[in-house]
């Protein structure tokens, strides 16, 4: 699989990794899964990889994309080699082996680094493997039961320790992991496995930073179910735009490959009520109020955005108060879908009429990571006195020539779509739609960097007249405030790497 995820300081690290999941005879007795078998999975990340897959030579597959796998095919005890080819060509990517012995299953890994060069016309793609194997017991659990087999083969991530659990609503974990500190070896080398068997049902997957006694929850499955007699490997590989670092590749030894995304809810809140004082956020499931341990975020001053923090899927009121106090100003239902990103925004204006009355907005998010090599920016339009607009870059020299016209057409409240733009430092303006004066205090625009891999919300806030019409109590001058959209969470990346 390549993955491919931000790191600090704009460094971006590559880990291939490609799973052969190998079924192995248990030797003739009741529990027997009969010769042994070997399954190519692509769980290529962000990376657009695409494989023809042989296996000792013999073409299996071709035009293996992301999240897809080959058929089970058998082959003989002892070592089975892999090939991978680039689709449609001889070119071959990866060679690994995997060994079947009596009583195991494998998982043959690569990790290594990507990189591009060449024109906008085509260019070449060079990538460099390193091969990694994972081994698992595949003996057939008793009837009733279920056996899990966990892997760490993300070579960014530090140890985890892996709670399995009751599929609960609850966020308090047991006093101890059913896996504890399961940790990436190093590149070259076998990672950690740990198998721990499950009467058949339905259970939640959370992890923690290996020995993190407060429970700090890095990854949640949400429910799950294992059947009975299964024997599934769940192996742990990077992802972005997601509350977790990582996500779990699922490989049952029978049926298909699919991934468990992290469950929870992306939630940030932002006060962009010009005229509003401090406020504080609640979120409260139902059938609670507002109640103190229900503030999501407090005394939010204008004109600001919070950071990201990971929420349960499921439905909540949401509302607004004046700081310190619980009596709702406006609200809203809010049903938090799984795997989701959304923001809050408290906007509009105090005694105002539709359509700038106060209200709790909520605008969908998208923390996916932007094309190769491009930054993604979104406009949301939040200036209530403000026309249909749309979103310029202009030239830094004060002339107030538009270089491009990123987002058209925006409407209060509004939110444009995602567009993918090289990096850089822009000067953003607004102007009013088809026009080509700009309307922020400045003709050389407000300053935005955006980096490669970054996805940058920019709020256009404020009034275009403080002061004077529907802003008469005093709001502030318009402007853009930038926010980078990065999912919560501890960074727990591997110190070895």
């Amino acid at each position: 699989m390549l993955a491919v995820r931000t790191m600090p300081a704009g460094v971006r690290h590559a880990a291939l990794c490609v799973l052969a999941a190998l079924v192995a005879s248990c030797g003739g007795n009741d529990n027997s899964g009969g010769p042994p078998q070997v399954r190519v999975i692509n769980a290529a990340f962000d990376a657009n990889v695409v494989f023809d897959v042989t296996i000792n030579s013999d073409s299996v597959a071709t035009g293996v994309t992301y999240g897809q796998s080959t058929a089970l095919t058998t082959v003989g005890s002892g070592a089975t080699t892999i090939g991978f080819n680039a689709t449609g060509t001889t070119t071959q990517l990866l060679t690994t082996a995997v060994t079947a012995g009596t009583s195991t299953s494998s998982s043959s890994s690569s990790s290594g680094s990507s990189s591009s060069s060449g024109s906008s016309s085509g260019g070449t793609t060079t990538v460099d493997f390193v091969p990694v194997v994972v081994s698992q017991g595949n003996a057939q659990p008793n009837s009733g039961f279920a056996n899990l087999v966990f892997a760490n083969v993300d070579p960014n991530q530090a140890a985890i320790d892996i709670y399995v659990t009751a599929p609960s609503t609850s966020n308090t974990l047991p006093g101890s992991a059913s896996v504890s500190s399961l940790t990436y070896n190093g590149t070259g080398s076998t990672p950690s496995t740990a198998q721990v068997q499950v009467a058949a049902g339905s259970y939640r997957i959370r992890a923690t930073a290996a020995g993190d006694h407060s429970g700090t929850i890095v990854y949640d499955s949400g429910p799950v179910s294992f059947a009975n007699q299964s024997s599934t490997l769940l192996a742990a590989i990077p992802v972005t735009g997601q509350s977790a670092p990582f996500t779990l590749i699922v490989a049952p030894l029978s049926g298909g490959v699919f991934q468990i995304a992290d469950q929870r809810v992306q939630v940030r809140a932002g006060n962009f009520s010009p005229t509003m004082p401090g406020v504080d956020f609640f979120l409260d499931p139902p059938p609670t109020g507002n109640i103190a341990s229900n503030i999501f975020a407090s005394d939010a001053a204008f004109p600001t955005v919070g950071s990201y923090t990971a929420q349960l899927p499921g439905s909540y009121a949401a509302s607004i108060t004046v700081t310190g106090s619980t009596t709702q100003i406006v609200g809203l239902d809010l049903a938090l879908t799984a795997s989701s990103a959304i923001s809050l925004y408290a906007v509009g204006i105090s005694n105002g009429v539709a359509p700038v009355q106060q209200q709790l907005l909520a605008v969908a998010d998208n923390l996916a990571p932007p094309p190769a090599g491009d930054a993604n920016l979104r406009i949301v339009q939040l200036a209530p006195d403000l026309p249909s607009v749309d979103l310029v870059s202009v030239a830094s020299d004060g002339s107030g020539q538009i270089l491009q016209r990123i987002a058209v057409a925006l409407t209060y409240p509004g939110a444009s779509v995602y567009v993918p733009l090289p990096p850089g430092t822009y000067s953003l303006a607004v102007v009013d739609t088809n026009q080509s004066a700009p309307l922020l205090p400045s003709a050389n625009g407000v300053s935005v960097s955006l980096a490669a891999g970054q996805v940058t919300t920019a709020i256009v806030n404020g009034c275009q007249t403080p002061g004077g019409g529907i802003c008469a109590g005093g709001a502030a001058a318009l402007t853009i405030t930038q926010t980078t959209d990065t999912p919560a969470g501890p960074s727990i990346e591997n110190p070895n790497q």
